[in-house]
């Protein structure tokens, strides 16, 4: 557990620097938005595309991978729609705001868990992350869209739109190029592959800065029901119920592990933008982020010691 913990602390220290740098204004909104956009588009693409490329895929199922993460995407999503009615009279939450909810309980923060597969099994983790990229990212993003026009308020963004975003995502195209140079043969050509190391080498610790500087206090005092009740779906029951889809589908040891992960990192950031475009409740979406950000520097250690456990 001490090693786990020394582990994950350094993810959570660079978050915490960014967060300083942009509250005493060594970088603004401007600056971070810039750097999250070259994150976005260049270097966890650059990243993806050589290591999928290299990577040696015959040590895992993905046909496993992809089954369990859908199994528990169906799962997870399926409780929470059928909860609705419970979970808005409980709370007190109107439409826009369970909108918000949902975001945070079923999107993932892909960035975050690269960083934190890549510290604890080194590069080879980077294909299991990059299966669930590929797999997860596209529907999830149309699932949210499709409740977000179902309940959200005045969308300024309609589904073309959405759809033209899921074609163009980097995460969806530089796993399909990665894929592509690896089961032909082709492979990366050194210089290209240097190049791509420059890059890829630079993500995560970029990337970290950028989730810190993202963070904002909570004001959604007045929601706190479901702030809490969003932290414990996302951070506490989804990587239970990624852990039981996963075994179900035959993925086990630290593929399962890692798969895991993924389903036990906070939402991710693009929720905020994604409830402002579509009428969503932005302001309790950020704070969501900003709670499940913090609580997972508690969690992670304790799911993380688990998965090692039933490896």
């Amino acid at each position: 557990m001490v090693q786990i913990v020394a582990t994950v602390v350094p993810v959570f220290l660079v978050i915490i620097l960014g967060f300083l740098l942009y509250r005493f204004r060594f970088i603004d909104e401007n600056v971070a938005s810039a750097l999250e956009h070259v994150c976005y588009y260049i270097l966890f693409p650059a990243l993806i595309v050589r290591t999928v490329a290299a990577a040696d895929f015959s040590q895992i199922s993905v046909l496993s991978l992809v089954l369990g993460f859908w199994l528990a995407l169906l799962a997870a999503a399926t409780l929470l729609l059928l909860l609705k009615p419970v979970i808005t009279w409980a709370l007190q939450l109107d439409d826009p705001g369970y909108t918000s909810l949902f975001q945070g309980a079923m999107r993932w923060h892909g960035f975050m868990a690269l960083a934190m597969a890549i510290a604890l099994y080194g590069a080879d983790s980077v294909p299991i992350v990059a299966v669930a990229l590929a797999s997860l990212v596209p529907v999830l993003n149309l699932i949210s869209v499709i409740v977000l026009l179902r309940w959200g308020k005045r969308p300024e963004a309609g589904p073309d739109s959405i759809g033209r975003q899921l074609i163009r995502n980097p995460f969806i195209i530089s796993c399909a190029i990665g894929a592509a140079l690896n089961i032909t043969g082709i492979g990366m050509p050194e210089p290209a592959a240097a190049s791509l190391k420059l890059l890829g080498d630079a993500a995560l610790g970029v990337t970290l800065i950028t989730t810190g500087a993202g963070l904002r206090p909570i004001t959604s005092t007045s929601e706190t029901g479901a702030i809490v009740l969003c932290a414990a779906y996302r951070l506490i029951l989804m990587p239970a119920v990624f852990f039981l889809a996963l075994t179900l589908a035959g993925v086990t040891g630290h593929v399962r592990t890692v798969a895991v992960l993924c389903g036990a990192v906070p939402t991710a950031a693009s929720a905020y933008v994604l409830a402002r475009k579509l009428g969503g409740n932005a302001p309790l979406m950020a704070s969501m982020i900003t709670a499940q950000t913090l609580l997972a520097a508690v969690t992670l250690p304790v799911v993380i010691y688990l998965l090692t456990l039933a490896e």
